[in-house]
């Protein structure tokens, strides 16, 4: 099977839906900046540089050393700020209101991606901190005079060896209908936990996708190795386990179609391996991802 791993991302390239086209992000490349003060901030996004900025520190920063692709990449770093705290490097694609921890806002967006993909490298602070990502799809509902979530996603990255590499993140859609806002928030630091001076991240190329980024063979991910038999699946029954970070703790397996639709989600318990039932899904190539608080990893399915 490793061979027709190999021919997949030709294959994919001539279906419809791979060429499937969603609205960019606003300024997703980060190669628009703009002055404020003497420091500058991305277009169309909102950072804490004006809260950290009195004490001589830039929480966002333009990076034009080591951008992915461009002339430019966005970095983020956790910094202690004097006589405030320790703050994070966070970008917002929407309204961070720093008195009250709330993210507000986003852009206009009225399409339903199941992923979410880009580039990024980080480092966390020695301790447990971890970079991560948010993202929120929503719509005003006319009746109840408030914004009812359609999907959302936390994604933690963990274990980063410092280079740039490709992320794919599932959106998980609760409700119906078609979203008329987007919400995506970036931190160089795990703003529900850890928050630790000098983590680090690096983001670039941010795009919806109908796919996993590049339709990489993920199955080492950064948080551990995913390990599935039988491989193509034959018998009705996947046997599913992990070892690494992902397998000390409690997580969530879910099955994905080529498309991006999910078919099946299950709880994982810590150090417990996982079977998944094969029997009603068709013919064809499916992707398995386990997430969780020490990140995410994700690996192909054949069924035969």
């Amino acid at each position: 099977m490793k061979h027709l791993f190999l021919l997949l991302p030709a294959f994919f390239a001539v279906l419809p839906w791979a060429k499937a086209q969603y609205a960019p992000i606003p300024n997703g490349g980060f190669e628009n900046w703009i002055a404020v003060g003497n420091y500058q901030d991305p277009v169309s996004w909102s950072t804490l540089n004006s809260v950290s900025n009195p004490g001589g520190v830039l929480t966002t920063q333009k990076d034009s050393t080591t951008p992915d692709a461009g002339m430019y990449s966005l970095k983020l770093i956790t910094r202690t700020v004097p006589g405030t705290v320790i703050l994070p490097g966070v970008a917002v694609c929407g309204t961070f209101d720093y008195a009250t921890a709330t993210i507000t806002g986003g852009f206009p967006f009225t399409q339903n991606p199941p992923f979410i993909i880009g580039r990024v490298k980080f480092k966390p602070a020695a301790g447990g901190d971890a970079p991560l990502i948010i993202v929120v799809m929503s719509k005003w509902n006319t009746t109840t005079n408030k914004r009812d979530t359609l999907a959302s996603s936390l994604n933690y990255f963990q274990n980063s060896p410092g280079a740039w590499r490709k992320f794919s993140v599932p959106l998980t859609y609760t409700k119906p209908g078609t979203p008329d806002t987007c919400m995506l928030a970036f931190s160089s630091s795990d703003i529900y936990g850890s928050i630790l001076d000098g983590s680090y991240a690096y983001f670039d190329q941010l795009s919806f996708s109908n796919f996993w980024a590049g339709l990489e063979d993920v199955t080492a991910g950064p948080a551990g190795q995913l390990r599935t038999f039988p491989n193509p699946a034959t018998g009705g029954s996947l046997h599913v386990e992990f070892s690494g970070n992902l397998a000390n703790e409690n997580s969530t397996l879910c099955l994905f179609d080529v498309s991006g639709r999910q078919l099946q989600t299950q709880a994982m318990k810590a150090n417990q391996p996982a079977t998944l039932s094969t029997e009603n899904l068709a013919p064809g190539i499916y992707f398995l991802e386990v997430s969780g608080k020490a990140g995410m990893a994700a690996t192909r399915l054949v069924v035969q």
